[in-house]
């Protein structure tokens, strides 16, 4: 009996969606056509078309870049890009603005993380919590504002979406946590920056919508130009939307 293998869209474009692929080998990409590809994110423009293959080994799944087609957006797993990986079941990877987990049918999400040692469980929250903490401190010190002494997760939601480009998601957080600490100025700055940076991704966006591919990828240049060259943001516009674009120009030119 073949061994199924579920993977499910836990953020991005296509959140909530799932697809069951076999264990023995699957593929993950953008494209259309019958077959191609066992996971289908064709909601996510940053995703190539043959993004990744991957397969059971045990209990761990090993994803690869396709093979001869390096996809700009890459497998990003504790913010780091990387050709090929092994995480366990239930432990998060992203490819461009999508975030997938991989479990077998049948078994609650996140059942991968119960699989690691105590120590580990701990120290992955430990680096999780001082990165956030981090990227908090430097968006403050960017902005001149001076966030909460006491941050809720919701706040540490917000900014984490923030920097991976789901700006809605970071809104909505900041505009839950404004209700209810109506007189947080940090909150509001924050939100005030994230509405802007909506409103500038607009143009692009629409551009990409429209096929019209050189000039998204120039609106989306002048957009990380207008942008603090240390801001994560900044760096996510460059690898997951101009970088992208320049692969998926050159794949349609003759």
């Amino acid at each position: 009996m073949e061994v199924m293998v579920q993977i499910d869209v836990v953020k991005g474009p296509g959140r909530g969606k799932s697809f069951s692929v076999p264990g023995a080998g699957f593929s993950i990409g953008r494209s259309t056509e019958p077959d191609d590809v066992a996971c289908a994110l064709m909601d996510d423009l940053s995703v190539s078309r043959r993004h990744a293959v991957g397969r059971l080994e045990g209990e761990r799944i090993v994803l690869e870049d396709w093979p001869g087609y390096c996809s700009k957006a890459g497998l990003i797993i504790g913010g780091k890009r990387m050709a090929a990986l092994s995480l366990a079941l239930g432990e998060p990877v992203t490819l461009g603005r999508t975030t997938l987990v991989f479990r077998k049918p049948g078994v609650g999400r996140g059942v991968g993380l119960k699989l690691l040692p105590v120590w580990r469980r701990w120290a992955c929250v430990g680096v999780l919590l001082l990165v956030v903490a981090a990227g908090t401190v430097a968006w403050s010190n960017r902005n001149g504002g001076r966030m909460p002494e006491t941050v809720g997760r919701s706040v540490e939601r917000a900014w984490e979406a923030r920097c991976s480009g789901e700006l809605e998601d970071a809104i909505r957080l900041l505009q839950e946590t404004r209700q209810r600490e109506r007189q947080n100025e940090g909150v509001s700055a924050m939100e005030r920056e994230c509405q802007r940076y909506a409103r500038l991704f607009e143009g692009p966006r629409r551009l990409e919508e429209s096929l019209r591919l050189d000039e998204a990828k120039d609106a989306w240049t002048k957009v990380a130009l207008s942008m603090r060259a240390d801001d994560p943001l900044r760096n996510w516009v460059e690898t997951g939307c101009v970088a992208r674009l320049s692969r998926q120009i050159t794949e349609l030119r003759p």
